[in-house]
């Protein structure tokens, strides 16, 4: 003999398996009829007909509805299933509110509770809400699919994402992956504005790692400094070194003090906050699958900036770079934007061991005007294709950086209408070399524009 309570169960579940079956038979109807499919498919997501259930979204100060049908939600997800059995003596038409979703994630999750389509692009959202929901071959899918595509760029998003998301799952094989490929790039991470995408939690998450493949301590140093003045813009505080300091504090305990070898570059009040206790991280090395993980043969890059203010000899650092394979390098162009130039000369550096390896003057420019724009004054441009003197092999596994010398004027844009007021300066490389294909990664500094010919 069978409870109330069980008898009330096993009515509610012939109930949704008999309206299960009503719907599909609609829907078989539905598709005798010729009709576009990505028209039909919005029609059945949206459409208010045979709707018994409606879903809303708040989001951003509105709320999203969806018009549903319980027999598909109770058929496809057991946890739909608890929410409607909850409801099912309402006399009212059922409302179900989700909390703590997109509405473009619920769009996704209804296409495949009503279509098994998948989506296209893996989200922190709709892992995090695919576990919710209990939609478990959704959720394998998706991870299959980011651990297929996952670039550096989409490893920091779906990190950041992740451990907001999920801060309390340990398990998730997609944070695993991130971390691991951040960890791999570290210098690509922390040298690019990747790192300024980062929460302080995910920050200090990262710096924890004792697997961090970076030459030197001082590069995760400039990152988390970057990071620091960005955010007390973002929260309209002075730029002052002691202002940054108090709010990167944490974060500078992370850093190892012991393995900086540019202490100099580095303002005490940030460098006596630094822990040098902790152990050294681990010796750089060219990660072996670095080609899986570049958007382009061609890197994009920005500038490096240069001020009035600077002395009379002027050096920049023009572009930094690695390689799979030992490297010919036969020559390197440079184009400054520069009034005067009385001597200029080129520096390559090895970075792992800061030894120069390469010296030479560089002793003919190339002048030109250009204008930025059709309102702008013209601006004096200075080009030097430079053949070095002897080839030079660069090793692999190495990181090598290019430096441009300069005395003379330093390099400005035109004068601004403030007689007082820093222009910027403009400064970039070309390099050329033989076995292009060898190039597994152009490590650029922010602010440099380098391009493989």
């Amino acid at each position: 003999m069978t409870s109330d309570n069980e008898y009330v169960t096993e009515r509610r579940m012939g109930l949704y398996e008999h309206e299960f079956e009503r719907i599909l038979r609609l829907l078989y109807t539905w598709l005798q009829v010729p009709r576009n499919l990505g028209t039909m498919s919005s029609d059945l997501i949206m459409s208010d007909h045979r709707s018994d259930v409606v879903l809303k979204v708040p989001h951003r100060g509105y709320s999203w509805r969806f018009a549903v049908h319980s027999a598909i939600l109770a058929a496809r997800s057991h946890k739909f299933r608890e929410m409607l059995e909850e409801r099912a003596d309402d006399p009212f038409p059922t409302s179900i509110t989700i909390i703590g979703m997109q509405p473009d994630t619920m769009l996704q999750i209804l296409k495949y509770l009503y279509l098994n389509e998948y989506p296209a692009e893996v989200t922190a959202d709709i892992v995090k809400n695919s576990e919710r929901f209990g939609l478990r071959h959704l959720k394998e899918h998706l991870e299959e699919l980011a651990l297929q595509n996952l670039t550096i760029a989409d490893a920091c998003y779906l990190l950041e994402g992740l451990e907001i998301q999920q801060y309390f799952v340990k398990d998730c094989v997609v944070k695993a992956a991130c971390m691991s490929i951040i960890e791999n790039f570290a210098f690509v991470v922390f040298s690019s504005d990747l790192v300024l995408g980062f929460s302080k939690n995910v920050l200090l998450k990262i710096l924890e790692s004792n697997d961090l493949n970076v030459p030197d301590e001082a590069i995760l140093f400039r990152g988390i400094w970057r990071w620091g003045r960005r955010y007390c813009s973002q929260i309209n505080r002075p730029l002052d070194d002691k202002i940054v300091v108090e709010h990167i504090m944490d974060i500078l305990c992370c850093i190892r003090c012991s393995s900086i070898r540019e202490k100099d570059k580095i303002p005490k009040v940030a460098l006596n906050k630094m822990n040098g206790c902790l152990p050294k991280r681990t010796c750089y090395k060219t990660p072996d699958d670095a080609l899986d993980y570049c958007n382009s043969w061609q890197t994009s890059g920005s500038w490096e900036n240069l001020t009035e203010s600077l002395p009379e000899e002027c050096e920049s650092l023009c572009i930094q770079m690695s390689f799979d394979k030992s490297v010919m390098l036969m020559g390197v162009t440079f184009e400054i934007c520069a009034p005067r130039v009385t001597k200029a000369y080129l520096q390559v550096y090895q970075e792992l061991d800061r030894k120069e390896v390469f010296r030479q003057e560089i002793n003919c420019f190339q002048g030109s005007y250009r204008k930025l724009s059709r309102l702008s004054e013209p601006e004096h441009w200075m080009k030097a294709e430079v053949l070095l003197s002897e080839p030079l092999i660069l090793s692999s596994g190495e990181i090598y950086s290019i430096y441009l010398k300069t005395t003379g004027k330093p390099c400005c844009l035109p004068s601004s209408p403030l007689p007082k007021k820093k222009r910027i300066a403009s400064v970039f490389a070309t390099a050329h070399g033989q076995e292009v294909k060898a190039v597994q990664e152009l490590y650029l500094i922010p602010n440099v524009r380098g391009t493989w010919s």
